[in-house]
């Protein structure tokens, strides 16, 4: 819980939230009181022996997510690009794919590819007050009993937020000939974020597909080929 907007904090208050023991020695150079989180508009100076006005500390936190704003309600054409991640274990090729959006300031982690690839919807990538990272799927294929072959869909956003704001994302994909869209629900996401005021947020989906090819049913992009299948786009609608 953050420290009150307005009105007179005490020094204790603060070493609570930075979470220390009431009552307990502390002062205001203490690493972990310089380290909570501002509030928007506040900013409190990380080194220590530096000045710092108890104002600052304001709305300041320990956790550093912040709550979305604004409607989730948007529909709109995602382009899709997809890439693939190859590896050799026991004489054997293992080919990961990657198919969906993944941003530039995204693009460099190899969890998502390590690529650019496509484009948010109609080409914007902002979305209730926070940036687009991410919306976008990797699979890998069952070899040697060693991978799990299913495929995993993951939804990024450039800041750490609370897991609240918005409820589903559908997806119209082509094995419904684009018409009856897969739903992703927030309920039933794995979530997580970085704990830093400049890190991420990320919802996934696992979705289970057959041992031969997880690409054989994904829902991004063509179905599986042998070869890249470039540019495509799909309707996608948050709610």
């Amino acid at each position: 819980m953050s420290l009150a907007t307005s009105g007179l904090i005490t020094l204790d208050q603060i070493h609570q939230e930075a979470g220390g023991t009431t009552t307990t020695a502390c002062s205001i150079n203490d690493q972990d009181i310089r380290n909570l989180y501002e509030a928007p508009g506040k900013t409190l100076n990380k080194t220590q022996g530096t000045a710092v006005d108890f104002g600052d500390f304001h709305g300041a936190s320990n956790d550093p997510r912040i709550s979305l704003t604004g409607s989730p309600s948007l529909s709109g054409t995602l382009t899709i690009n997809e890439s693939y991640s190859t590896i050799y274990i026991v004489n054997s090729q293992i080919t990961t794919r990657f198919n969906g959006f993944v941003a530039s300031s995204y693009g460099s982690s190899g969890s998502s590819g390590g690529g650019t690839k496509g484009a948010w919807l109609n080409g914007s990538e902002t979305w209730m007050n926070v940036g687009v990272e991410a919306f976008y799927c990797y699979s890998t294929p069952y070899v040697l009993g060693m991978f799990n072959p299913n495929n995993t869909y993951s939804f990024v956003i450039d800041k750490p937020v609370f897991n609240s704001g918005w409820t589903s994302i559908s997806l119209y994909h082509p094995y419904s000939n684009y018409s009856n869209p897969y739903v992703f629900t927030r309920a039933s996401a794995s979530y997580s974020y970085t704990q830093s005021q400049t890190g991420v947020t990320v919802w996934s989906w696992v979705l289970n597909a057959d041992q031969s090819s997880a690409s054989n049913n994904l829902l991004l992009g063509s179905p599986r080929t042998n070869a890249l299948q470039g540019t495509s786009y799909q309707t996608l609608v948050i709610a």
